[in-house]
């Protein structure tokens, strides 16, 4: 397969890689956009299946970007080559690496994860970094799966891709309403462990040991009242006078990281 060269900013291609910058769209296509070089190692690394790449004129002018080409053309993947002006209306970052790729959304089945001991849940996180760095914590905490609950941003948001630093295509994920949520983590024996500061354990003094799913609320709201009412025990971070509270995806990484150093303790 060749590389193609676009142009003119009315190619229908282009055209098209714009449109995915509304979520409607991306669902509808089931296809969204990496761009960078690590991201992209990451899904051909991970076998995901890339539909089409985009790529500025400098990209091949190093080893480095040759050679992703060079794996790119030896998967018969499509790429198009834009000028700088080109490529920058289609760029979301601004220092871009000079490639961007538009890959199909990751399939998951339930039957794929079996036994669950660590499950993270994603109440209603409405930040783009947030979701981003939650799923990143949670890969390299080896959670088992990230449930996101109704209300979420979108995982698949340029920003948010870009923050899971390629987790997207290593981690189980699905979409849940509150009530399936609550459903999926009795059917798994799990404990119900809600990150909230009212009548809660200090989470230092908590036994994460056991098989649990984690509630990570929203940034503004917390978790929400059915969470809340279900949990089978709530635990909090302890701060100073004055702070009501951390971001959303720190408190995460605290408390998945105490998940992953009890369990990790001989």
């Amino acid at each position: 397969m060749r590389i193609r060269t676009i142009v003119s900013k009315n190619n229908e291609r282009i055209k098209y890689i714009k449109r995915l910058s509304k979520r409607r769209f991306r669902d509808q296509e089931d296809i969204f956009m990496l761009e960078g070089i690590r991201l992209i190692e990451d899904a051909i690394d991970s076998e995901a299946i890339i539909a089409e790449v985009f790529i500025n004129e400098k990209f091949q002018s190093d080893g480095k970007g040759k050679e992703i080409i060079d794996t790119l053309l030896s998967r018969n993947i499509s790429i198009n080559q834009c000028s700088k002006d080109i490529f920058e209306e289609i760029s979301d970052t601004t220092a871009s690496q000079g490639i961007i790729a538009l890959a199909h959304k990751p399939k998951w089945s339930l039957d794929m994860i079996g036994d669950c001991s660590f499950v993270i849940v994603a109440d209603r996180i409405q930040d783009p970094g947030n979701l981003g760095a939650l799923f990143r914590t949670a890969a390299a905490a080896n959670a088992n799966c990230v449930l996101l609950v109704k209300g979420c941003t979108d995982l698949f948001n340029p920003k948010t891709i870009r923050a899971t630093m390629g987790a997207v295509f290593r981690l189980p994920y699905f979409h849940f309403t509150e009530e399936e949520c609550l459903d999926f983590l009795t059917a798994k024996s799990l404990r119900i462990v809600v990150a909230d500061t009212t009548d809660s354990i200090v989470y230092s003094r908590f036994d994460f040991k056991k098989p649990l799913a984690l509630i990570i609320g929203n940034e503004g709201l917390g978790p929400s009242e059915k969470f809340i009412n279900e949990a089978t025990e709530k635990v909090k971070i302890p701060m100073s006078r004055g702070v009501e509270s951390l971001n959303a995806s720190v408190a995460a990484g605290i408390l998945i990281y105490e998940v992953l150093r009890q369990r990790t303790l001989k």
